[in-house]
């Protein structure tokens, strides 16, 4: 996936938020303006405290992010890539990506239509529209959960379909490194358990046959 886009921020979604979350938001942009700081106008949200951040954007992707089958039932992992997910947009007929090109990032649309497309042997198009709640680049999933260690970015999947955009498109992107960055620390912390589970079974063992 070719990622030809432009950052946004979560300003842009600040319509889909609860009253009282947007009020919290303003809160603290009100305190930063008393204190006579200068502010980004263009991205208000990037003077907000970490925990306010993490709260909007779980607010806003948790939703699309349970939508995944590989995901839905995995909460821990849910939280990780939630807080990894950064905002983007694409313009009006902004190729997102090619059939049979590497995918270094899964999108989660928030606004906006996306067409995906794909021609069989014989160059026939099958083709869908996806946009607001809707993902793609799955396939990037499947790559970093695949093994039993942690995949390499020199090895990304291929995309099975070509997706454009239809319109201005907003979303929340998981690149790849953000990805293998995740997976990489559960491993780590799987392997820290899994040698300290041994250690305690070796130390029973032992008192056991002490005992004994």
């Amino acid at each position: 996936m070719t990622v030809k886009k432009g950052k946004t921020d979560l300003w842009r979604f600040s319509n889909q938020l609860p009253s009282n979350m947007r009020r919290q938001i303003l809160h603290h942009i009100k305190q930063i303006l008393e204190e006579e700081k200068v502010i980004d106008v263009e991205n208000p949200l990037c003077h907000l405290p970490i925990n306010v951040r993490k709260k909007i954007k779980r607010h806003l992707c948790l939703p699309v992010l349970k939508k995944v089958p590989m995901l839905e039932q995995n909460s821990e992992l849910l939280q990780l890539i939630c807080n990894c997910l950064e905002p983007v947009y694409y313009n009006k007929h902004s190729c997102i990506s090619r059939e049979g090109e590497p995918v270094d990032a899964m999108l989660f649309i928030m606004q906006g239509i996306v067409w995906k497309s794909t021609r069989n042997e014989c160059e026939e198009e099958t083709a869908q529209f996806i946009g607001k709640g809707d993902f793609c680049g799955g396939e990037l999933l499947d790559w970093g959960l695949r093994g039993s260690s942690p995949p390499s970015l020199s090895d990304l999947p291929i995309s099975t379909v070509t997706v454009e955009t239809r319109t201005k498109v907003y979303a929340f992107a998981l690149m790849a490194d953000d990805l293998r960055t995740i997976i990489s620390r559960r491993h780590e912390a799987a392997s820290t358990l899994q040698a300290a589970w041994r250690g305690t079974i070796v130390k029973r063992r032992m008192f056991q046959l002490h005992v004994g």
